[in-house]
């Protein structure tokens, strides 16, 4: 689907015939279903052989499978679920609501054929554009969704580094839930607001546009909001783990001579730059785009006359960018999160054997670990340390049962981020 389609349609307010006949034949070419008179075999043969359609669909189906696959695994993470890992549910479902919206758009091309002004009459156009409408705001919502979600997890990140301590106070349970069902109201609010815009301006254009129409051509675009928020959510998102990447950094350089804290903190930087590279290459080139094309088509028209093919083209391979993000993320928290990799665990131990044994070792480990955890060392240790003193090592804390360990533990859900005496000794977390 299109993301950034519905700012060329801005051009439809002219009068220029000529110019309005090139465009359907360029949508012929290189978007919708040809405009002429064709059979259900035609139209789905001219959609399918469009190769940017098809990477579009692989991609779609590539991450529908994967992030089915991340939601059945986080379900089956040990001891329930945290609000981190409901975050990751929720943003394997907006990506899987992406890939739905991507099918349903083109069985959409294929089953109904597009109507564009002037042909026929209002009401004859009515369910090609309302369908266009319906989806192009299933669209919108979905990727906004996946961008409050991306957000919210690293908020979640932040205060699980940085305020170990009230993370339990912060982010409870009802207040995890509360957060993202609030999210998905946003973006449910967001993808369909173009119905809103058009009522006003509905009576004006009721002769010659249905309403459906009216809200796709008019001045206010879905689109507008997601160049909004993916630049929010950018700057956002890249500033809270770059500040993440420097603590961890600061920790791991402290912590050298422990080579086990070391392992872990250096696993700690690359997930983060994992999570920041793939956010930045996958959404920041449709941003761009989507600004320029908007600035273009108020400023100079001529060109995007001229180049419309070539740029609904481009358009599309960089939606296709953007898709990479769905199928990205599940396997950089499928790699990279420990809890997350024991709900893969779990969910093909009846499948195969070696998992089921793999399950065994992790149990044993973390039931051996709960009985007796150690807290090393402290920010004043350190710093005697530093300066050639003996080091004290800290009394050992006996903990009486599980339940009473991972309170007395202070792990963090997000990063395995233990917080010691003002300190943090990243660690992989079993539980």
């Amino acid at each position: 689907m299109n993301v950034t389609a519905n700012p060329f349609f801005d051009l439809f307010n002219t009068t220029d015939l000529e110019f309005l006949s090139r465009f359907a034949h360029v949508i012929n070419a290189t978007s919708w279903t040809n405009l002429q008179p064709q059979n259900l075999h035609e139209r789905a043969e001219v959609i399918l052989s469009q190769p940017e359609t098809i990477l579009i669909l692989v991609l779609s189906f590539l991450a529908l499978l994967v992030n089915t696959l991340s939601i059945c695994a986080t379900t089956k993470i040990p001891h329930g679920l945290t609000t981190h890992s409901k975050l990751i549910i929720s943003l394997a479902l907006s990506d899987i609501l992406i890939t739905l919206s991507v099918f349903i758009h083109v069985l959409n091309k294929v089953f109904n054929s597009a109507k564009l002004p002037p042909m026929l009459n209002p009401n004859d156009r009515l369910t090609s554009s309302c369908m266009f409408a319906l989806i192009n705001g299933l669209n919108i919502m979905a990727h906004l969704i996946s961008l409050l979600n991306l957000l919210a997890m690293a908020m979640d990140h932040y205060i699980a580094v940085f305020r170990p301590l009230y993370y339990t106070t912060i982010l409870s349970r009802i207040k995890g839930n509360l957060m993202i069902a609030s999210l998905w109201i946003l973006a449910f609010l967001g993808g369909f607001c173009n119905f809103l815009t058009g009522i006003s301006a509905y009576e004006d254009r009721a002769r010659y546009l249905n309403f459906c129409e009216v809200i796709m051509y008019n001045d206010f675009h879905g689109e507008y909001l997601i160049m909004v928020v993916i630049v929010v959510c950018l700057v956002s998102i890249s500033v809270i783990y770059l500040r993440i990447y420097c603590e961890v950094r600061i920790i791991n350089n402290r912590l050298t001579y422990l080579q086990k804290d070391s392992f872990h903190n250096k696993k700690s930087l690359v997930t983060t730059l994992l999570i920041i590279g793939t956010f930045i290459l996958c959404w920041l080139p449709t941003c761009v785009f989507q600004i320029a094309m908007v600035i273009q088509i108020h400023v100079n028209k001529d060109i995007v006359k001229q180049l419309f093919s070539t740029l609904l083209r481009a358009n599309k391979y960089l939606y296709a960018l953007l898709l990479m993000n769905s199928v990205c993320d599940p396997i950089i928290y499928a790699v990279r999160l420990r809890d997350v990799q024991m709900g893969y665990y779990r969910l093909l131990s009846p499948c195969f054997n070696c998992y089921a044994i793999k399950i065994k070792e992790e149990w044993e480990s973390s039931y051996l670990g709960r009985q007796n955890t150690k807290i090393k060392l402290s920010i004043g240790d350190l710093e005697e340390r530093d300066s050639g003193e003996d080091f004290r090592p800290v009394d050992e804390l006996i903990i009486d049962n599980v339940n009473q360990d991972q309170d007395l533990e202070m792990i963090t859900i997000s990063s395995g981020t233990r917080f010691l005496h003002g300190e943090f000794e990243d660690e992989e977390r079993v539980s």
